[in-house]
């Protein structure tokens, strides 16, 4: 799913996943859906860089809501993002 797209991603790239929160969604019948989570992770600046680069280009569809970049955080730089990612049923 979904969720495991991105902490693959997270894990492809270096990075570490130091928060993830998310409602379960429930999909039923022919219903679309959206799914909001947020992310923290945290990593060199080429890995987080690398990580946002493979986001953008997963094969699920993603939105990048709000996104706060920490470059001297206090476990070196991160990355805090409100993400929206859409199950469209096919039809």
């Amino acid at each position: 799913g979904l969720i495991s797209n991105v902490l693959g991603t997270a894990t492809a790239s270096g990075v570490t996943v130091s928060s993830l929160q998310f409602k379960p969604v429930a999909l039923i019948g022919d219903d679309n859906a959206d799914i909001n989570f947020s992310l923290s992770v945290t990593g060199s600046q080429n890995q987080l860089h690398d990580f946002l680069v493979k986001l953008e280009n997963l094969l699920r569809y993603i939105r990048l809501g709000k996104m706060v970049i920490v470059l001297n955080g206090e476990n070196g730089p991160t990355v805090d993002s409100q993400i929206t990612g859409y199950f469209l049923k096919s039809k």
